[in-house]
Parts: structure tokens; sequence; C-alpha cells
């Protein structure tokens, strides 16, 4: 039994030592710098007749009273942007259409500026997806 017993002890403060050091980690952990995800939806697509397409992009910011200014770059063989303010009361996604692309490769980046805490100091997280318009051939029929 006292084996035992010296287990249970043992076990007991490993476990202590643990919380303390979690909770120490604590603001580390939670100190997270804003995200932003950017979706386009369809990845790949056929142009229409007039040689065009159009794609949805969903960008999704959680609230956060940090952010600032969200602004998304449509770039390809078209150049789109589009910025708007982003803080604790705007929405979590946000979705842009946009229409009458040429056919080509594109690269959506989204681009969330916020401000650290404490310092007041002005960062900025990016993120990216990739799309493309097929142009169509034309048929020999």
């Amino acid at each position: 039994m006292p084996r035992e017993a010296a287990r249970g002890v043992r076990q007991i403060a490993y476990t202590l030592v643990l919380i303390a050091f979690l909770k120490g980690c604590t603001p580390v952990l939670g100190a997270q710098e804003p995200s932003i995800k950017v979706e386009v939806t369809p990845k790949v697509q056929l142009s229409n007749t007039r040689g065009q397409g159009s794609v949805l992009i969903k960008v999704t910011t959680p609230r956060s009273p940090q952010n600032r200014v969200v602004c998304v770059i449509l770039d390809g063989p078209m150049y789109r942007s589009s910025c708007w303010e982003n803080g604790p009361e705007s929405p979590l996604r946000k979705e842009l259409r946009y229409t009458s692309l040429s056919a080509g490769e594109y690269v959506v980046v989204g681009v969330l500026e916020w401000v650290e805490e404490g310092s007041g100091k002005r960062q900025t997280t990016t993120a990216r997806d990739t799309f493309r318009i097929s142009g169509g051939e034309p048929s020999g029929f």
C-alpha cells in the first residue's frame, strides 16, 4: 500500500504542476493574432461564350476589437480590389461576387489590418486562394 500511495501522490503533484504550467501559458495561448480566411468558388470553370466567367469569394474574419480594415485583391488578367472597415460589430463572413472576368489564372489575397494590443502598432495578416477561368475554344461545328 505505501507504494501505491506514493504513486498517487506523485500523480497529484504532476497534475498540479501541469495545471500551474498551463495557467502560466494562458496569456500566451490566448494572445493569438487575428486571422482571415479566403475561399473562392468555383476553383476551375469554363468561360461563357464571351470568354468570361464569375466567382464567389467568401471572406471570414473573427469579430475582434483589434480588427480595423479588410481588403480583398483579385489579381490576374483583370485586377479588382475591395476594402471595408472591420471591427467588433462587423459580420463574420462577407461574400463578394465578381462577374465578367476574363479567362486566365487568378490569385485572390485577403488582407486584414489589425492593431496589436498594448503597443497600438498596426499589423497585417493575409490569406490566399487561386482559381482559373479556362477560355473556350471555338468548336469546328
